[in-house]
């Protein structure tokens, strides 16, 4: 996918006995206007967490507990601030996780309950509709299914494409298409081609995203028909698409500043439409629908607007005699013409703050894990809480502890040697003292603590500038990668390509300890980690690529099985 994407942690710290405790932390991931669609001015709501110690333990004066009132402030702040960037829509997955699971924050207390998938749900609803109400920040609420899938209550009127849905990371659909995708190839192979009289067509047909006329399904068609089934089911309400600005029923795109033709059911014509006798047909808000067809609704229509171009481009429909695409009975007369205000865009004036530790929520919780940075208990939360702190503030810190391979005992950070030569071998002082011996020579890694005491003495701008620089090397790096100019008059270029053929003929590599051969990786993968671009000229970056992918996708495959099998026991137990 090209174009920018940021993803983005927002942690909130209590000041509880004179120590900052880390008490809510959510992970977003934001695509900006320069992404392709359907992505673009996109934000998604990957993962929440929180453990149970915010203080005091009150109600708010609307009835809800300060702690939930205080979260959900921090939501609606968040989509308020986001749309004045110029986003347009947020999509949420509520998900709850397994008792005993962590999302982020490692080891929750054991007094605290996992909320069910449905508390989930509405917590979240409370919030949207908070948010629309309160600054309306939210414009309008939905679900995937109804949105994007045939049958929905707002499905768009032409035929939808699994193209057309945002491909977020870590969402459920994705992974699940990538599933059913490997499933109907399966079957195309053994001559059971999806659709048509197949087993795999008739469980596609039977879906609630009904496809409609007769001849065989498309790859497409079958996918989105299986999706339909799996997505229109008891987990339908857990996948909600939150429009922060208003969107056309037709077209989809989201307006600002402009005008809408919405029908109000009180607006003109409006009486006289509902007064209608209302025969067995489907019905939109008193509205007799046209007979069932591949682009209408199975449900009634909650809500209706449509933008000047769609409503002109209506207009010419039925003057020259065409079909009208609007719901049987409602004619562009019945639509009220709306102004919807502009959005007073900002820009963010805070500079972007990268850290290896905290880019990913999976990230996160390994640091945590690694060094036992729990959250179970009011002491170990404030002691995690530090370390957390720490290495955002000193990122080039170990962050891991070392363990010395002749006696086995944890190494402090700074004070142990380290091979030169072998890729993880230790020793303590103590063993050094004793007149213990390694093979290859051992090197001091005080030099951390140095760096550390360097890097603290730096100004906000110094560290700024660093930032900057290492965009900067970074561009070069694709440059050098791509330039074929053997006289090039950079500089620069000619060093990065001497370092690619250094690194080509080097005989004793990273794991050897080859200092230059190290440089040259640790770019590949900061590279490999921003770059979205799919034929990127940067060796090994598509390998670097599709390793961390792999990764990713095993961790997500465990989570949409786990709330897979969690709504077939809920669907279950209702019965």
């Amino acid at each position: 996918m090209h174009g920018s994407v940021l993803y983005c942690i927002v942690v909130l710290f209590q000041k509880i006995d004179g120590v900052d405790v880390a008490l809510y932390c959510m992970y977003v991931q934001e695509y900006g206007a320069d992404c392709a669609p359907p992505n673009r001015n996109v934000v998604y709501l990957s993962y929440i967490d929180s453990v149970k110690y915010f203080r005091p333990e009150v109600m708010s004066h609307n009835g809800v507990s300060l702690r939930t009132y205080v979260y959900h402030q921090i939501l609606q702040g968040y989509l308020e601030y986001v749309k004045r960037l110029g986003f347009e829509q947020m999509f949420i997955w509520a998900c709850p996780p397994l008792a005993g699971d962590d999302y982020i924050l490692y080891c929750h207390p054991s007094k605290q309950k996992t909320p069910r998938s449905d508390r989930l749900r509405a917590w979240y609803h409370d919030m949207l509709r908070k948010a629309r109400a309160e600054d309306g920040s939210v414009a309008h609420v939905s679900t995937l299914w109804d949105t994007f899938f045939e049958g929905g209550r707002e499905h768009r009127l032409d035929r939808c494409t699994v193209t057309a849905i945002p491909y977020l990371e870590g969402d459920y659909w994705p992974g699940e298409a990538e599933n059913l995708l490997a499933a109907i190839a399966d079957a195309q192979r053994s001559g059971n081609a999806p659709g048509g009289n197949t087993a795999l067509g008739r469980k596609a047909g039977g879906a609630k995203g009904k496809r409609y006329g007769s001849g065989p399904q498309s790859t497409d068609e079958a996918l989105l028909s299986r999706l339909g089934e799996i997505l229109g089911g008891n987990m339908k309400e857990d996948f909600m698409v939150v429009h922060l600005q208003e969107p056309c029923s037709f077209c989809r795109r989201h307006v600002a500043g402009g005008i809408l033709h919405k029908y109000v059911p009180s607006g003109p014509g409006g009486a006289s439409l509902l007064a209608k006798p209302a025969p067995a047909e489907r019905r939109f808000e008193g509205i007799r629908l046209e007979s069932p067809g591949p682009n209408l609704p199975s449900g009634p229509l909650q809500h209706l607007q449509i933008c000047s171009e769609c409503y002109n481009a209506e207009g010419q429909r039925v003057a020259a005699g065409q079909k009208s695409r609007l719901p049987g009975g409602l004619t562009l007369g019945d639509l009220v013409q709306t102004p919807v205000p502009p959005i007073q865009l900002t820009r963010d004036p805070d500079p972007d703050m990268g850290s290896e530790f905290f880019e990913t929520r999976q990230a996160f919780l390994s640091l945590c894990q690694g060094n036992h940075y729990q959250f179970d208990s009011m002491r170990r939360a404030k002691h995690s809480s530090m370390m957390v702190l720490y290495h955002l503030h000193n990122p080039e810190a170990p962050a891991f502890s070392s363990t010395c391979n002749f006696c086995h005992v944890e190494i402090e950070p700074g004070t142990g040697l380290r091979c030169t030569v072998c890729s993880d071998f230790d020793m303590c002082k103590n063993c050094k003292a004793a007149g213990m011996r390694h093979e290859h020579p051992m090197v001091a890694t005080t030099n951390f603590a140095n760096r550390d005491e360097m890097r603290s003495r730096l100004t906000e701008q110094e560290r700024i500038e660093r930032n900057q620089q290492l965009q900067k090397t970074l561009a070069l790096l694709v440059h050098a990668c791509s330039c074929h100019n053997p006289q090039c008059g950079s500089t620069s270029c000619r060093k990065v390509r001497a370092l690619f053929q250094h690194a080509v003929q080097c005989t004793q590599k990273v794991t050897g300890g080859c200092h230059l051969c190290k440089k040259m990786w640790c770019l590949l993968n900061l590279h490999a980690k921003s770059c979205t671009t799919s034929d990127c000229p940067v060796p090994r970056c598509r390998e670097l690529k599709e390793l961390r992918r792999r990764q990713t996708a095993h961790i997500e495959q465990k989570r949409r099985a786990a709330y897979a099998n969690m709504m077939r026991n809920a669907a279950a137990g209702a019965k």
